[in-house]
């Protein structure tokens, strides 16, 4: 605050403890995601790879 000014800094800080609070929400809500990354070599069950 002293290089800035009060009214900036406390802006700042304002900011910063909103995103922390917004952060911390969506740690809450984190829902764990699979990815699927797709084969190379795709061999389909049931069929020969001629057919493919």
């Amino acid at each position: 605050m002293n290089n800035i000014g009060e009214a900036a800094g406390t802006e700042i800080a304002n900011l910063i403890a909103e995103m922390a609070a917004e952060i911390e929400e969506l740690r809450r809500n984190k829902v764990n995601v699979t990815r699927i990354v797709p084969a190379t070599n795709v061999n389909l069950i049931g069929r020969n790879e001629d057919a493919i």
